[in-house]
C-alpha cells in the first residue's frame, strides 16, 4: 500500500455501500416510473401508489442496514427496529388506501 493514499480513497464497485447506493438509484427509478401513472398491467392507480410505497419501505431498510449500520447492532435494535418499520409501513399503506 502506498503510504500517501489514505485507505478511504480506494474504492472497488463490489463495496457494500456503492452496491447499495446503485440499488437505492435503481428503485428511485422504478418509483418514479410507477409514480408517472404508468398502469402497470392493468393494476390501476391504487395499486401503483402502494407499489411506490412498499419500494420506498425497500429503500429505508438498505439505508438502514447499510449507512446507519444497523447489520453489525445488537440482534434486539435490529428486531425492534424491523418491527417499527414494519408497523409505520403497514399504518402508511392502508392510510394511502382510506384516503
Amino acid at each position: 500500500m502506498n503510504p500517501r493514499t489514505p485507505s478511504a480513497a480506494r474504492f472497488s464497485l463490489r463495496d457494500a455501500p456503492f452496491l447499495t447506493w446503485a440499488a437505492l438509484v435503481v428503485l428511485t427509478l422504478i418509483s418514479l416510473w410507477l409514480g408517472r401513472g404508468h398502469d402497470v398491467g392493468g393494476m390501476g392507480i391504487r395499486v401503483a401508489g402502494v407499489l411506490v410505497l412498499a419500494v420506498a419501505f425497500v429503500k429505508v431498510t438498505a439505508v438502514m442496514g447499510n449507512f446507519m449500520e444497523l447489520r453489525q447492532a445488537r440482534r434486539s435494535l435490529r428486531l425492534g427496529a424491523g418491527a417499527a418499520l414494519l408497523v409505520v409501513a403497514a399504518v402508511t399503506i392502508v392510510l394511502f388506501l382510506l384516503v
